[in-house]
C-alpha cells in the first residue's frame, strides 16, 4: 500500500472519529479501525491511534460476550463471532459475565494483534454497559 493511501485511510479514519454527530455509527469506525490495522502500515496507524478514547464522544460499540479469562478482562465479538475485542477492565468486574450476553462499550486503544485480529481497550465498569 503506498503512503498516499496510507494517510488517505488515516484522514479518513481520524475524521470519522472526530465526527460527533448522532448520525454516525460506531460499527463503521470499528470496521475502519480494523481495515487500516491490517494493512501492510497497520503497526503506523497503530501509534496514531494508541491511547485514544474510542468511539469519541461517549458513543458506544456493540458486541456480545464470547468470554471471560478473568475478572479483569472480556473478550467481544464486535465483528467476528471468535470475539475482536478485549476488555481490559482496571478495576474487576464484580460478578461473571454471560457467554452470549449483549455489551456496550467505549475504551482507551492499548493494543492490537493481527492473527487472530483483536483490539485491547482498557476500560471501567462504567463504560461497558450490560455487565449485570
Amino acid at each position: 500500500m503506498s503512503l498516499k493511501l496510507i494517510g488517505i485511510v488515516l484522514v479518513s479514519v481520524i475524521g470519522f472519529a472526530q465526527a460527533s454527530t448522532p448520525a454516525s455509527d460506531p460499527g463503521d469506525l470499528w470496521q475502519k479501525i480494523r481495515n487500516a490495522l491490517m494493512t501492510p502500515e497497520g503497526d503506523k496507524f497503530f501509534q496514531q491511534i494508541k491511547d485514544a478514547q474510542i468511539p469519541p464522544e461517549h458513543e458506544r460499540f456493540s458486541g456480545t460476550v464470547v468470554s471471560q479469562p478473568s475478572p479483569n478482562e472480556l473478550i467481544v465479538n464486535v465483528d467476528n463471532p471468535v470475539g475482536d475485542a478485549i476488555l481490559r477492565f482496571l478495576i474487576a468486574v464484580k460478578r461473571p459475565v454471560a457467554v452470549g450476553a449483549p455489551v456496550h462499550f467505549e475504551g482507551v486503544v492499548r493494543a492490537y494483534s493481527r492473527n487472530p485480529y483483536r483490539l485491547t481497550l482498557e476500560v471501567l465498569p462504567e463504560d461497558v454497559e450490560g455487565l449485570y
